[in-house]
């Protein structure tokens, strides 16, 4: 029974969900060095990642908590619906064909291919769009998973 018959918040109850989505102008680089200190701070950060051409964040938990994160982080506030795109594979460049999906230490310095990055985790997995050839990707890999491009129909 959510809350008590007067309409108020019983003592046990959990404190409400907020989620706001953050994101910033910056390259891969900046947000590279930016995220790895950021992760070892006690924030609400459930997601993070690159698309190219901006650094983008989801913050999710207590209400009070999230808010005060978003102040102290700054950046734009974006529509939360950007991650639903993430997660189901949909936004931009997680769309298109010849999608490589490489799971990387957050340190491995991979962009050196040719094609078009998404980094997600936080820079852990990152996903490119090439033409380069799957000997050459594999290679660059250093040695990670590299999962080469399924067909999308």
């Amino acid at each position: 029974m959510p809350g008590s018959p007067a309409g108020g918040v019983l003592a046990g109850d959990p404190a409400p969900v907020a989620l706001i989505a953050l994101t910033f102008e910056v390259d891969w680089p900046a947000a590279r060095s930016r995220l790895a200190p950021l992760m070892r701070r006690p924030l609400p950060v459930t997601g993070a990642c690159h698309d190219g051409q901006r650094l983008h964040l989801r913050l999710c938990g207590p209400e009070a908590g999230v808010k005060l994160a978003a102040r102290d982080l700054g950046g734009e506030e974006e529509r939360p619906a950007f991650w639903d795109g993430v997660r189901h594979m949909t936004h931009g460049l997680l769309a298109a064909p010849r999608l490589w999906r490489l799971s990387v230490p957050q340190s491995a310095e991979i962009a050196h291919l040719d094609g078009r990055w998404f980094w997600d985790w936080g820079g852990a997995q990152a996903w490119l769009v090439t033409d380069e050839p799957a000997e050459r990707v594999r290679a660059l890999a250093a040695g990670r998973a590299a999962t080469p491009p399924v067909s999308r129909r």
